[in-house]
């Protein structure tokens, strides 16, 4: 029995309301006749030809309506995401993962195979993918993939709760138990910071009614065989890391998004990169521009036993961009470039970066921490949710929460820093502290290029 279409009482817009129209479909098509099928294919395709829709709010659509060609009669992508969709048009981020999509486009493919169509050949692909871009503990980690401020986190928890559910439904026992848990993870947030909105309230309903969902049994210790402790994706610019409750995570394409990702415990760096102009305006930050997309752009990475690496050149983002999709918003163009020297083994993690460009503008490197207090200098104590703040001399920073913490220490370049308490939830992205580091650049000269490097130690008690 097909799960009952819901009933938004509040407008909506176009994008969202043909997202509603495929999920809804897909859901009718799991449980029709063959009759029923073509019958509402047909109402699907004649709908969706007589609304006016302009071309950046369809490629979503179009990305999750190849997921089902047999369904739907329409040609199926080569891409193993829906991150080529991006690329015709022309967007900065046109080769940057999309996890909340994917998740999206492995449910849709998973309902077709329970509809009787052979199971596609691509979930196995993007599964991979998708799990890459958990941390050691299986949560998923927004900060690289997910702007500040644009859409909903608890929509891309949604998603993934969806990925987890569908994947769970035609696992072997074993791995069913660790997806099993990873969904329950997810419900967990859900129910505790869910709003309500429709997509969460179907992911729900599709994972319960068409994956049939059931308790999870497995354990936290069963996550090591289903994520490997070593990522070398050279496809999406990823090298990573992930073992015994610690991740270091890189990344060498974006578009307004960091440059990696640090966790040690429950305490950690959860994103970093440049920031233009105002610490606090979010539309300034971060790396822009995938290395494959263009010749200017060049990322080298490597993973090594308990090492890895990766050098990247990337423009840095700027506003203006004045395009948008979804949850995503276009870069302007800086005219600043970043590369980057990033390093990680046992011992600890670092980043070298030289920016050089044509204007003089306010630069910074900005790095997003959690944890529940900031000690600098093993003296002055900040707290998170406070008044305290700190603008100074450039010193060492020491972060712990429970039993476990790391050392953050300026090696190179910078010379004053400022350390702004955050709100936390899902501000900044869950961060407790924004630390920014301004590089003194000179003011009258038409090029200017400055190197900067710091260090991260992670500590125990």
């Amino acid at each position: 029995m097909a799960p009952p279409v819901l009933s938004l009482e509040i407008p909506i817009d176009q994008y969202t309301y043909l997202r509603r129209l495929l999920l809804d479909a897909f859901a009718h098509l799991h449980a029709a006749e063959s009759e029923e099928k073509s019958r509402i294919q047909s109402q699907i395709l004649s709908h969706l030809n007589e609304r006016s829709i302009i071309e950046e709010k369809c490629l979503l659509l179009h990305a999750l309506f190849s997921a089902s060609e047999s369904l739907l009669g329409l040609s199926a992508d080569e891409s193993a995401s829906a991150a080529a969709l991006f690329q015709d048009s022309l967007f900065s981020w046109g080769e940057v993962f999309y996890p909340k999509q994917s998740c999206e486009l492995v449910a849709l493919w998973m309902i077709s195979a329970m509809n009787g169509a052979e199971r596609d050949s691509r979930v196995d692909m993007l599964s991979r993918d998708i799990l890459n871009t958990l941390d050691s503990h299986g949560e998923p980690i927004f900060s690289l993939f997910c702007q500040h401020d644009r859409g909903d986190l608890n929509e891309c928890r949604a998603a993934y709760f969806l990925f987890f559910s569908a994947m769970a439904s035609q696992a072997s026992s074993r791995e069913r138990e660790m997806y099993l848990f990873l969904a329950e993870q997810q419900k967990k947030q859900l129910d505790d910071h869910s709003n309500g909105s429709f997509f969460i309230e179907y992911a729900k309903r599709v994972a319960y009614d068409c994956f049939q969902l059931t308790d999870p049994s497995g354990s936290c210790e069963d996550l090591r065989s289903l994520l490997p402790s070593n990522i070398n994706d050279h496809k999406n610019k990823i090298v990573a890391q992930r073992d015994s409750g610690r991740t270091q995570y890189f990344i060498g394409s974006g578009c307004k998004s960091g440059m990696g990702f640090f966790q040690v415990g429950q305490c950690g760096i959860v994103n970093y990169g440049p920031q233009l102009d105002s610490i606090g305006d979010p539309s300034y930050f971060g790396i822009c521009g995938s290395p494959t997309q263009n010749r200017f752009f060049r990322t080298y990475l490597e993973v090594s036993g308990r090492s890895m690496s990766l050098d990247s050149h990337n423009l840095i983002s700027s506003k203006g961009g004045g395009r948008s999709l979804s949850e995503y918003e276009e870069s302007g163009f800086s005219g600043l470039w970043i590369n980057s020297k990033q390093r990680a083994d046992e011992k600890g993690w670092s980043i070298s970066c030289h920016c050089e460009g044509l204007a003089s503008p306010v630069l910074y490197f900005v790095f997003f921490i959690k944890g529940k207090n900031c000690l600098i200098n093993r003296v002055q104590k900040l707290r998170p949710q406070s008044l305290d703040r700190y603008k100074g001399p450039a010193a060492e920073i020491e972060c712990r929460e429970g039993s476990y913490g790391f050392l953050l220490q300026t090696i190179q370049g910078a010379k004053t820093m400022e350390i702004v308490p955050l709100a936390g939830g899902n501000s900044f992205w869950g961060a407790d502290f924004l630390v920014a580091y301004r590089f003194h650049l000179p003011l009258e000269a038409p090029y200017f290029s400055v190197a900067h490097q710091w260090k991260v130690q992670p500590l125990s008690n």
